[in-house]
């Protein structure tokens, strides 16, 4: 038994004795801690006598134990459980626990666990698992400081070509490689059995914005800290590596559900996602978690992998940092997707995703002043395919802006037909305000279809300019000293609708539908959208209700001085030929009127 060599330090002050000091907590089982904390939830939730009764045992146990070994007395899993239960359930409480010995033993090795895990919006397991992480982050500083005193630290020349091929430098953890031995033998092992484990991956956002406040110093040394966090709650869970950047992952033996396997997901993200320290400074991350189950989906243990990140990619979707679980549901509908990307790179070549046109109507006077162009496909197997179905996966699979440039050119061709006082209005994606030829793709087609600048408006969403303000507003200008006009489309939706109306350049605002649809009957919607139409007065932007359905909204919206309104009320999108049509009887009717 090794000796333990510590500083004088005050005599601390709890209830029922003297503080363990974290040292102690490097030999606690934790997956008996973990057996024995359900079980003492699970009473707690079942009555609060039944908390009250394992209060007063514990309390018995430690008043037993005497006044200098009151917790030392207990068996390991059990001390927790103590401390927990000492005064109430809770972050609290288990800081009063340990907290303190950690303070003075963790040195510089780390941020003190003191202010980090004593958070209410922890919960008591979540704080066990930094717990013992930070335990991780005492034995390390203990070592360094032994192998300094004793002058035994190892130059890289004694570093096995083994252990450098398998561990990240940064780090220390098993890199890439050695997590695909430990993932292969275990996938060897479970053949005949089929005994299910999981495969983690998690995904840290958050770097780019510490590295350019804090420097790539700070950002490396927040990556040592999920590490060290990460490896000690890997001890009760499996094995964990880093393999890249902000991306690490975890080998769960044990997980055989998918219920296991969201709980292991949420339990971890609240030990990744809970404050770092740097220097003084708490500093936050975000992640996102995916996982899949042997031998669900996976012939290989490359597949299983696969499909773990997957749904990593999943969890992270539109900007979401959740936790994914590949299920077959999940395995269905990507098929399905995979079905319908290999139909719509087919469509491209054959030109089949035609343009179809909705009209604009002045609300005064009641005559079309423009066509919003609209995206429609049927396919021989697939039957009509919604817009809101297919756009997503172009966007994903790279193929929107080949979709764009096709629907821009036939529309534009189309609408040249059009009388000149009418005007297109045709939507950009949230990839194409993020890519800096968008301008000069559309300025392009524009000079081969011969179309007027000066009649096409494109509509953005405040979720598309939110993914990269500088490159949307250069694009924006660019557009608009062309002489297109540019519509927030959507409005009101989003998060940042002022502050966006004050900072880029528009010329028209259209108020989404959902504030236009209780428009005539709900107050707080009247309310809205009269907001919405006096400050774009005073911004002087133009401005178009959509989806206006009834003649009651019609009726409120012109009240109000609403500009223009588009939707069912006036005439669904329709083909080329049929919006010809749909012109010729409006002129008809105007000139009766």
């Amino acid at each position: 038994m090794r000796s333990r060599h510590r500083r004088t330090r005050p005599p601390l002050r709890y209830p029922y004795g003297h503080n363990p000091h974290i040292d102690d907590l490097v030999a606690i089982d934790q997956r008996t801690f973990f057996t024995h904390w359900r079980d003492y939830r699970q009473q707690i939730h079942r009555s609060p006598e039944g908390f009250m009764a394992i209060q007063t045992n514990m309390r018995t146990k430690l008043a037993d134990a005497g006044e200098t070994l009151a917790l030392g007395g207990l068996p390991p899993a059990l001390r927790i459980l103590a401390a927990a239960a000492i005064t109430t359930l809770g972050c609290q409480a288990l800081f009063a626990f340990f907290a303190q010995g950690a303070v003075a033993d963790a040195v510089s090795a780390g941020p003190p666990i003191a202010g980090l895990i004593a958070r209410p919006e922890l919960s008591l397991a979540a704080v066990v698992a930094l717990a013992f992480a930070f335990s991780r982050i005492d034995q390390h500083s203990r070592a360094a400081a032994g192998r300094s005193q004793h002058g035994t630290a190892r130059s890289v020349d004694g570093i096995t070509a083994t252990e450098l091929t398998h561990s990240d430098p940064l780090t220390g953890m098993a890199n890439r490689l050695r997590f695909k031995a430990k993932l292969d033998a275990l996938f060897q092992r479970r053949q005949e059995s089929k005994k299910p484990f999981a495969v983690g991956l998690i995904d840290l956002e958050g770097f780019k914005q510490i590295n350019g406040i804090y420097g790539h110093a700070a950002g490396d040394e927040v990556v040592r800290q999920v590490a060290l966090r990460l490896e000690g709650f890997a001890s009760a869970h499996g094995f964990m590596a880093r393999f890249s950047g902000g991306q690490f992952a975890l080998l769960a033996p044990e997980i055989s559900t998918e219920e296991q396997a969201a709980e292991l997901g949420s339990l971890l993200s609240e030990v990744v996602n809970a404050p770092y320290d740097l220097e003084g400074r708490s500093v936050r991350i975000s992640s996102s978690f995916g996982f899949a189950l042997f031998p669900d989906f996976a012939e290989t243990a490359d597949r299983l992998l696969e499909c773990a990140d997957t749904a990593l990619g999943r969890a992270g979707k539109n900007g979401l940092r959740e936790i994914c679980i590949y299920t077959a549901e999940l395995d269905k509908s990507l098929k399905q997707e995979g079905r319908i990307e290999q139909a719509l790179r087919r469509a491209i070549v054959d030109r089949a995703i035609r343009p179809h046109f909705q009209p604009i109507v002045d609300l005064k006077s009641e005559r079309v002043i423009g066509f919003e162009s609209l995206a429609r496909w049927h396919d021989d197997e697939l039957g009509q395919v919604s817009p809101a179905v297919f756009i997503p996966i172009a966007e994903e699979r790279g193929l929107i802006g080949e979709i764009t440039e096709l629907l821009l050119h036939e529309a534009t061709l189309e609408a040249a037909d059009w009388p000149r006082e009418i005007f297109l209005s045709f939507n950009l994606s949230t990839e194409q305000l993020a890519d800096p030829l968008t301008s000069l793709k559309i300025l392009g087609v524009l000079a081969k279809t011969g179309f007027d600048p000066k009649r096409l408006e494109i509509e953005i969403t405040e979720t598309a300019v939110m993914s990269d303000p500088e490159m949307a507003a250069e694009i924006i200008d660019t557009l608009r000293q062309s002489g297109i006009r540019i519509a927030l489309d959507d409005f009101g939706t989003g998060h940042s609708s002022l502050g966006y109306l004050r900072r880029l350049t528009l010329d028209k605002v259209k108020i989404d539908r959902c504030f236009v649809m209780d428009v005539d009957q709900e107050k707080e919607s009247a309310h809205i959208v009269r907001a919405i139409l006096e400050m774009c007065a005073g911004l002087k932007l133009k401005v178009v209700a959509e989806g206006i359905e009834e003649q009651a909204q019609l009726l409120s919206l012109k009240t109000f001085g609403c500009d223009a309104g588009q939707g069912y009320i006036f005439g669904k999108a329709m083909s080329a030929s049929q919006t010809q049509s749909y012109l010729s009887e409006n002129d008809k009717q105007t000139a009766i009127a």
